[in-house]
């Protein structure tokens, strides 16, 4: 099932990128070159990300209870949460104080309820999902407009 979300989420992304690189590579090759452009992505690549924190042992006891049992993904869980933004901080206090999931964050419409829902997922990979979406607007918008998956149990 982490698969099938997983493999959704990458072609949705890729192919909402492509046509930026394809517009990267005409440039490059016809000699265009924008040097405010340019010099905008080096500040960007300059910027550290402000990261969310977490207390390990809370979130290791909340992901047992919630049926992980296995070391490499509470692991994986882990290291995935060390790359979500700062902005859903609160969306990760509130549900590890009482399992309650806000919709106060939103991307284009999209929620973290929103995302367990349309994906049959749980909070932990709709988290995931909502960071991806936080960079990339367009991603949020398609993820948001499409309908439900559904798959025979």
């Amino acid at each position: 099932m982490k698969f099938i979300m997983v493999l959704v989420i990458l072609l949705l992304f890729f192919s909402s990128h492509s046509d930026a690189s394809d517009r990267s590579k005409i440039n490059a090759e016809s000699g265009q070159c924008n040097n405010k452009e340019t010099e905008k992505e080096e500040n960007t690549k300059q910027e550290v990300k402000k990261v969310i924190t977490f207390d390990k042992a809370a979130i290791r006891k909340v992901l047992i209870e919630e049926g992980y049992s296995d070391e490499g993904e509470i692991e994986r869980t882990f290291n995935e949460l060390s790359i979500i933004d700062v902005s859903l901080q609160k969306v990760l206090d509130t549900y590890l104080a009482d399992r309650t999931i806000v919709d106060d964050f939103h991307v284009e419409g999209l929620t973290v309820k929103i995302i367990m829902y349309k994906f049959r997922c749980d909070f932990w990979n709709a988290l995931g999902f909502m960071n991806t979406s936080i960079n990339n607007h367009q991603l949020a918008k398609d993820l948001y407009n499409m309908p439900p998956m559904t798959w025979k149990d």
